[in-house]
Protein backbone atom coordinates (compact mmCIF):
# COMPACT_ATOMS: atom_id res chain seq x y z
CA UNK A 1 0.00 0.00 0.00
CA UNK A 2 2.82 2.57 0.85
CA UNK A 3 4.51 1.64 -2.15
CA UNK A 4 1.73 2.18 -4.45
CA UNK A 5 1.75 5.69 -2.50
CA UNK A 6 4.41 6.61 -2.61
CA UNK A 7 5.01 5.86 -6.58
CA UNK A 8 2.56 8.72 -7.65
CA UNK A 9 3.08 10.30 -10.52
CA UNK A 10 4.89 13.95 -11.35
CA UNK A 11 1.91 14.87 -13.34
CA UNK A 12 -0.09 13.75 -10.49
CA UNK A 13 1.60 15.88 -8.17
CA UNK A 14 1.48 19.10 -10.24
CA UNK A 15 -2.37 19.20 -11.04
CA UNK A 16 -3.09 17.02 -7.21
CA UNK A 17 -4.06 18.39 -4.34
CA UNK A 18 -2.00 19.34 -1.25
CA UNK A 19 -3.27 16.36 0.87
CA UNK A 20 -2.63 13.96 -2.05
CA UNK A 21 0.90 15.22 -2.65
CA UNK A 22 1.25 14.83 1.36
CA UNK A 23 0.19 11.24 1.43
CA UNK A 24 2.23 10.64 -1.19
CA UNK A 25 5.21 12.45 1.06
CA UNK A 26 4.10 10.95 3.75
CA UNK A 27 3.88 7.58 2.30
CA UNK A 28 7.68 7.58 0.97
CA UNK A 29 8.79 9.05 4.09
CA UNK A 30 6.55 6.47 6.36
CA UNK A 31 8.11 3.46 3.81
CA UNK A 32 11.38 4.23 3.79
CA UNK A 33 11.64 4.60 7.98
CA UNK A 34 9.82 0.37 7.66
CA UNK A 35 12.66 -0.43 5.14
CA UNK A 36 15.23 0.92 7.31
CA UNK A 37 13.43 -1.22 10.79
CA UNK A 38 13.10 -4.05 8.62
CA UNK A 39 17.13 -3.62 7.63
CA UNK A 40 18.03 -3.17 11.51
CA UNK A 41 16.13 -6.58 12.22
CA UNK A 42 17.68 -8.41 9.33
CA UNK A 43 21.08 -7.62 10.23
CA UNK A 44 20.58 -8.35 13.64
CA UNK A 45 19.57 -11.93 12.34
CA UNK A 46 21.71 -14.71 11.29
CA UNK A 47 22.46 -14.79 7.34
CA UNK A 48 19.98 -17.33 6.63
CA UNK A 49 16.97 -15.09 6.94
CA UNK A 50 15.16 -14.39 3.71
CA UNK A 51 15.94 -10.97 2.31
CA UNK A 52 12.83 -8.78 3.26
CA UNK A 53 13.31 -6.52 -0.06
CA UNK A 54 12.92 -9.35 -2.24
CA UNK A 55 10.10 -10.45 -0.82
CA UNK A 56 8.84 -6.37 -1.24
CA UNK A 57 9.95 -6.01 -4.21
CA UNK A 58 12.01 -8.57 -6.55
CA UNK A 59 8.81 -11.39 -6.21
CA UNK A 60 6.90 -11.38 -9.03
CA UNK A 61 5.54 -8.99 -11.96
CA UNK A 62 3.61 -6.54 -9.96
CA UNK A 63 6.02 -6.00 -7.40
CA UNK A 64 9.17 -5.37 -9.68
CA UNK A 65 6.82 -3.06 -11.28
CA UNK A 66 6.07 -1.01 -8.18
CA UNK A 67 9.85 -0.83 -8.27
CA UNK A 68 10.18 0.86 -11.85
CA UNK A 69 7.58 2.99 -11.19
CA UNK A 70 9.97 4.20 -8.24
CA UNK A 71 12.44 4.21 -10.35
CA UNK A 72 10.85 6.30 -12.77
CA UNK A 73 10.39 9.22 -10.44
CA UNK A 74 14.17 9.72 -10.50
CA UNK A 75 13.80 10.18 -13.95
CA UNK A 76 11.14 12.90 -13.52
CA UNK A 77 13.14 14.89 -11.45
CA UNK A 78 11.13 13.65 -8.43
CA UNK A 79 13.22 15.64 -5.60
CA UNK A 80 12.33 13.70 -2.25
CA UNK A 81 12.09 9.89 -3.63
CA UNK A 82 15.80 9.50 -3.42
CA UNK A 83 15.62 9.03 0.38
CA UNK A 84 13.16 6.29 -0.04
CA UNK A 85 15.72 4.26 -2.56
CA UNK A 86 19.01 5.26 -0.08
CA UNK A 87 16.80 3.56 2.61
CA UNK A 88 16.87 0.58 0.19
CA UNK A 89 20.29 0.93 -1.03
CA UNK A 90 21.04 0.44 2.43
CA UNK A 91 19.87 -2.66 2.45
CA UNK A 92 21.39 -5.97 2.16
CA UNK A 93 20.68 -6.50 -1.86
CA UNK A 94 19.03 -3.16 -2.12
CA UNK A 95 21.60 -1.36 -4.67
CA UNK A 96 21.79 -4.72 -6.50
CA UNK A 97 18.35 -4.46 -7.01
CA UNK A 98 18.13 -0.67 -7.45
CA UNK A 99 20.64 -1.04 -10.52
CA UNK A 100 19.04 -4.20 -11.80
CA UNK A 101 15.82 -2.01 -11.77
CA UNK A 102 18.12 0.99 -14.08
CA UNK A 103 18.39 3.67 -10.99
CA UNK A 104 21.84 4.82 -12.51
CA UNK A 105 20.09 5.12 -16.12
CA UNK A 106 17.29 7.32 -14.71
CA UNK A 107 20.18 9.40 -12.67
CA UNK A 108 21.80 10.11 -16.10
CA UNK A 109 18.40 10.70 -18.01
CA UNK A 110 17.28 13.18 -15.35
CA UNK A 111 20.73 14.97 -15.49
CA UNK A 112 20.56 14.79 -19.36
CA UNK A 113 16.97 16.46 -19.26
CA UNK A 114 17.96 18.77 -16.74
CA UNK A 115 21.56 19.83 -18.76
CA UNK A 116 18.85 20.43 -21.82
CA UNK A 117 16.39 22.68 -19.71
CA UNK A 118 19.35 24.56 -18.16
CA UNK A 119 21.05 25.28 -21.54
CA UNK A 120 24.01 23.31 -20.81
CA UNK A 121 24.74 22.61 -24.15
CA UNK A 122 25.81 26.22 -25.05
CA UNK A 123 28.44 26.23 -22.36
CA UNK A 124 30.50 26.83 -24.88
CA UNK A 125 29.45 30.66 -25.48
CA UNK A 126 31.27 33.18 -22.82
CA UNK A 127 28.25 34.94 -20.77
CA UNK A 128 27.81 35.37 -17.11
CA UNK A 129 25.33 32.68 -15.91
CA UNK A 130 24.48 32.02 -12.64
CA UNK A 131 23.50 28.50 -11.70
CA UNK A 132 20.79 27.21 -9.59
CA UNK A 133 21.05 23.66 -8.51
CA UNK A 134 17.73 21.50 -8.71
CA UNK A 135 16.85 20.35 -5.50
CA UNK A 136 16.78 16.95 -7.03
CA UNK A 137 20.70 16.76 -7.66
CA UNK A 138 21.41 16.59 -4.36
CA UNK A 139 19.40 13.63 -3.60
CA UNK A 140 20.44 11.82 -6.51
CA UNK A 141 23.99 12.79 -5.89
CA UNK A 142 23.46 10.99 -2.10
CA UNK A 143 21.98 8.39 -3.44
CA UNK A 144 24.83 7.56 -5.63
CA UNK A 145 27.14 7.94 -2.77
CA UNK A 146 25.45 5.44 -0.69
CA UNK A 147 24.82 3.25 -3.70
CA UNK A 148 28.99 3.15 -4.34
CA UNK A 149 29.88 3.08 -0.75
CA UNK A 150 27.24 -0.16 0.06
CA UNK A 151 28.82 -3.69 -0.34
CA UNK A 152 28.07 -5.32 -3.72
CA UNK A 153 29.50 -7.80 -5.97
CA UNK A 154 32.10 -6.75 -8.32
CA UNK A 155 29.99 -6.93 -11.01
CA UNK A 156 27.43 -4.38 -9.81
CA UNK A 157 29.90 -2.17 -8.26
CA UNK A 158 31.74 -2.32 -11.83
CA UNK A 159 28.41 -1.42 -13.18
CA UNK A 160 28.28 1.71 -11.00
CA UNK A 161 31.25 3.10 -11.71
CA UNK A 162 30.77 2.73 -14.96
CA UNK A 163 27.49 4.94 -14.99
CA UNK A 164 29.01 7.15 -12.45
CA UNK A 165 31.80 8.17 -14.62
Amino acid sequence: FLTNLSAVRRSFEQNGSHEQISAAHAARSGLSSLISWFHANDMSEHEHVPNFLIDLYASGLSRTAKMSHLIELVAECNSDISCLLEAIACCRGGTELLVKEGVTEAILSASAMYLKETGGARSGLYRSVEVVNAQFLYGHLSLINTMLSSDVPNLTFQRLIFDAA
